[in-house]
């Protein structure tokens, strides 16, 4: 997962008068990820086709693993996509009171201290997921960074603009050096 957002993009706005939340049709930003900016990587020999997870969630969910089989009932195979909601969920520490959607936005205000990701979310804007919002065919879900609603998961149109944080899978073939640290990241050697 990159660690910035490229920028504010529509995740589609050719699917109809709000775009399409399908990402396998493609989606747009789905198209640009894997054309585009793959192109942009140095080492774009070294990223992996994965297999992502790109069912339809619903909304207010209180089940988390019921939530990971809706996202895995549907698959797309490519190169470079964006996270789920369930990843953005599950990278929180605090899966007590921020383990599934409903309890992230109930507790969103003391979910984002304890979720890495949330740093990642663009101060004052939205990171879209990969994750489409259930009969709804033109609405996906994105994380809040907005004073108000901050670490809120909430949904808007696929026409809209928000952040873009793309995500990749690497070949096992890779050697790295460093720790994985701020000060001393990883580096991908040969």
């Amino acid at each position: 997962m990159r660690g910035e957002s490229i920028g504010n993009m529509s995740w589609d706005i050719l699917g109809g008068t709000n775009g399409s939340n399908d990402w396998a049709r493609p989606a747009e930003i789905n198209t640009y990820l894997n054309s585009e900016y793959l192109k942009t990587l140095s080492n774009q020999n070294i990223v992996v086709t994965h297999s992502w997870s790109i069912g339809a969630l619903e909304m207010e969910n209180t089940d988390l693993s019921a939530q990971i089989l809706a996202e895995k009932s549907r698959v797309w195979n490519g190169k470079i996509g964006l996270i789920t909601v369930d990843e953005y969920l599950n990278a929180n520490t605090n899966v007590e009171n921020c383990g599934n959607y409903h309890l992230n936005n109930l507790n969103r205000t003391s979910c984002l201290t304890t979720n890495w990701i949330y740093d990642i979310v663009p101060t004052n804007g939205y990171l879209f997921t990969i994750s489409p919002l259930i009969n709804d065919i033109d609405t996906v879900f994105h994380i809040n960074g907005t004073s108000s609603y901050a670490g809120n998961i909430g949904n808007y149109n696929a026409n809209n603009s928000r952040g873009i944080v793309p995500v990749l899978y690497l070949s096992s073939n890779i050697t790295l050096s460093g720790q994985g640290t701020e000060n001393n990241p990883y580096v991908i050697t040969n």
